[in-house]
């Protein structure tokens, strides 16, 4: 990246419309084909933060006049730039407005409607995870277990090393 580029980059990280900082990057990136990565380092930001900004591009006119006029703050804006479709976008923004929605009440809402699933239940606590770590090692001391739990999804992983014979048999005993 040349010394002009970097000092045009650097002119944008201070600009206060967040949209044109947005439209701007996006203009250099593709003129430039610039890495995230290289754009973050500039700005002295994380890339998340950067690819965030770039998604502002594909918000409606609509929000972005209600962000012009206080109706919605920057960090809902953000969440809700994860949605795909315009209407998807336009029913949460309408959403947010009626009910004064938090941030973490918009996070739910993008979640509901990305991965058509509700906030529901609790994560399991530590003696849970002990337990269920203790039942798996019972069979074997030598698995290896990975366990992860977030509000979509939840990774239980079980390795073991060995051949056909030898995995077959502790996988049968984890079945009975």
């Amino acid at each position: 990246m040349n010394d002009q580029l970097r000092e045009r980059l650097l002119a944008f990280s201070t600009d206060k419309d967040i949209f044109n900082k947005a439209k701007q990057l996006l203009l250099l990136r593709k003129e430039y084909q610039l890495k995230i990565k290289d754009i973050a380092d500039v700005f002295q930001v994380k890339s998340s933060y950067i690819c965030q900004l770039m998604r502002l591009n594909h918000l409606p006119e609509m929000i972005k006049d209600g962000y012009y006029g206080k109706q919605i703050n920057i960090s809902l804006l953000f969440i809700i730039s994860r949605l795909r479709s315009e209407q998807d976008i336009v029913n949460a923004y309408e959403k947010i407005l009626q009910s004064g929605f938090s941030v973490a009440q918009t996070e739910s809402l993008v979640r509901e409607i990305l991965y058509k699933i509700k906030d529901k239940g609790d994560y399991l606590n530590r003696e849970e995870i002990k337990g269920l770590f203790k039942l798996i090692k019972d069979v074997n001391p030598d698995l290896m277990i990975k366990f992860r739990q977030t509000k979509i999804k939840t990774l239980l992983r079980i390795e073991m090393k060995g051949n056909l014979e030898t995995t077959s048999t502790l996988i049968r005993r984890i079945i009975s």
